[in-house]
């Protein structure tokens, strides 16, 4: 545990993880939410001062790299085809858009997708679903930004073969 971070700290724990990756507990303030004294709060701003530069450039990659794929038959952007894709543990790259959500259920075996509203308990978001079987088959999630997602769909994904 670090108990305090200074700026040489968080680059070298950025430094010791690829991709860089920093989890900080918020509390939460429920009376002033807005509340922009608190430390942590602030520490994250620095923090992402540092990581935003990096996150922006590996981004820009990642999102050429899909353009290239989608442009040779090995990316796209059709949610139903990319989850066949991850069912069949095709997906290498996967951006999802940040607060996105598109309510349905998702057979992680067949990828085969349900349409539905989030009101029916057997309902969830399917971009999270996707998201989770990615990553259980070994692929990347980056969570996009709405602003710099690639595609108006939510999801974009690079297959591996």
């Amino acid at each position: 545990m670090v108990p305090f971070l200074t700026h040489d700290t968080l680059r070298m724990l950025l430094a010791e993880h690829e991709p860089p990756c920093l989890s900080l507990y918020v509390p939460t303030h429920r009376r002033r939410p807005e509340n922009q004294q608190d430390p942590v709060r602030k520490l994250c701003a620095r923090a992402w001062t540092i990581v935003e530069p990096d996150f922006r450039a590996r981004l820009r990659a990642l999102v050429e790299r899909f353009e290239d794929a989608r442009s040779r038959g090995r990316g796209a952007d059709d949610l139903a085809q990319v989850a066949l894709a991850a069912a069949a543990s095709r997906v290498e790259s996967l951006l999802v858009e940040t607060e996105r959500r598109i309510p349905g259920r998702l057979d992680p075996a067949s990828g085969t997708l349900t349409l539905g509203p989030l009101e029916d308990p057997q309902v969830d978001d399917l971009l999270d679903d996707l998201a989770e079987l990615v990553l259980s088959r070994g692929g990347q999630v980056v969570v996009v930004p709405a602003a710099d997602m690639p595609t108006a769909s939510g999801v974009a994904a690079i297959f591996r073969f």
